[in-house]
């Protein structure tokens, strides 16, 4: 062989290695882009259940909001019924505790013997006139 001809085949077996090193370095870098865009994918589908579970969420936290608003509604109601409660057992407490008063002072006072003719003037009196 003469110097030529192995300058030839070295230069072939260079242009073969830089052949199987392109190929390699391709395939590799094939490889790995398949890989991430498979990531991207898995993280394309897991976003899109997230966000699907948010939206979930977000129309369990308004029908709650709605439930919140409802409750609060009735429980302004129930308040003003049991204030308007109250007043009505004050206004019977403060009846009652007149009447037990009156009832008292009624228990107290001494029975006089009356006939007919001083009540009628008792009355008259009054405004009340009577007939015998």
């Amino acid at each position: 062989m003469t110097k030529e001809t192995k300058g030839y085949i070295t230069i072939g077996a260079g242009i073969l290695a830089m052949i199987a090193l392109i190929s390699g370095i391709a395939g590799w870098s094939n490889y790995k882009i398949g890989r991430l865009e498979a990531d991207v994918a898995d993280a394309k589908r897991t976003a899109e259940a997230s966000e699907h579970e948010a939206m979930r969420k977000e129309s369990e936290a308004a029908g709650y909001r709605q439930k919140i608003a409802y409750l609060e509604t009735q429980l302004g109601e129930t308040k003003t019924s049991a204030r308007k409660q109250d007043e009505k057992l004050e206004k019977l407490n403060s009846d009652s505790r007149r009447v037990r008063v009156d009832a008292d002072r009624a228990r107290g006072t001494r029975v006089v013997p009356a006939d007919t003719r001083q009540l009628c003037e008792k009355l008259a009196e009054l405004g009340h006139p009577c007939s015998e």
